[in-house]
């Protein structure tokens, strides 16, 4: 596994981002606790909810400083804004969050299988208009939209123009197969 030092000099050559880019917000995230810190010669191993940290801090489009804020926001996002405490225990599903799904995308495409491929073909919009982010699968058209619990995922978040960021699959597959 990567070091947080060689995962930034990674993902700013992958994603053709200058390094001092990449590592400013990974300090940010390190000193907001969301990475890990090195001390002395101990330099921690990057994990996959790190390594999901950084992939949101970099495609959140936003300045250095709220780089924590965004990650934190974006992270608890819910799949159509339907906030699963409100649910009957028995019908409370798990990894109802972005988090959740980045996290278990990221685990499967460092597998060869059938749910590995699947994943290479996704792509992930991560709208820094407003807090939404949309996951695509071409294979069967069908989109997931992560919005806050109050917000309606099929309508215009705000009065702005929407911008957003696109993850391909296949970029996460190079990097969760490089570092994890």
């Amino acid at each position: 596994m990567a070091t947080i030092a060689q995962t930034v000099a990674f993902l700013a050559r992958e994603l053709n981002l200058p390094e001092p880019y990449v590592a400013q917000r990974a300090r940010r995230l390190r000193e907001a606790g969301l990475l890990p810190a090195s001390n002395g010669r101990d330099h921690p191993a990057i994990r996959v909810e790190h390594l999901a940290s950084l992939v949101l801090a970099l495609a959140a489009d936003v300045a250095v400083k709220d780089a924590p804020g965004a990650v934190t926001t974006y992270s608890g996002l819910m799949l159509h804004g339907v906030d699963p405490a409100v649910m009957p225990e028995h019908l409370r599903p798990s990894g109802y969050t972005v988090r959740h799904y980045l996290e278990h995308i990221l685990k499967s495409l460092t597998a060869d299988d059938a749910d590995c491929n699947a994943n290479r073909r996704l792509t992930i919009e991560l709208v820094s208009s407003w807090p939404e982010v949309r996951i695509f699968d071409p294979a069967d058209g069908h989109s997931m939209i992560f919005v806050k619990s109050t917000a309606l995922p099929n309508h215009w978040q705000g009065d702005a123009v929407r911008r957003s960021t696109t993850i391909h699959g296949r970029a996460l597959f190079r990097v969760a197969h490089a570092l994890l």
